[in-house]
């Protein structure tokens, strides 16, 4: 008896059905073609998710690369905006550069705004 065999045997079993009774005829062989037909597509729709699972894996780990090249970004961005009012701020006192060192002048512009700023506020 084949492996089929015993799988048909074994459901008609579970919902009463003799398969020796007479009122009942089964054809093993189209059973035996539906059972493996059910399996190969159960084999397939199987590889499918597994496939599916691994290209949601992918599209995670690159969603999470693009948002670190986001706040990459973005960190960029905010030390162009403190460059680029630094530079305004030089822009409108030139002067002030003039005794300062390289190494000295986004400190002394730090200052400078941060003076410029609390002045401000103060009214």
């Amino acid at each position: 008896m084949t492996e089929a065999e015993r799988r048909i045997r074994a459901a008609l079993s579970v919902a009463s059905i003799e398969p020796r009774d007479e009122c009942f005829k089964v054809d093993t062989d189209d059973l035996t073609a539906l059972l493996a037909d059910r399996d190969e597509r159960e084999a397939a729709l199987r590889a499918e998710v597994e496939a599916l699972k691994s290209d949601n894996d992918s599209y995670r780990e690159a969603a999470n690369g693009y948002l670190a090249e986001v706040e990459a970004l973005e960190r960029e961005v905010e030390a162009l905006r403190a460059d680029a009012e630094r530079y305004r701020h030089v822009r409108q006192n030139p002067a002030m550069l003039l005794h300062l060192r390289n190494s000295e002048f986004d400190s002394a512009i730090d200052a400078a705004l941060a003076h410029a700023k609390d002045a401000e506020a103060r009214g």
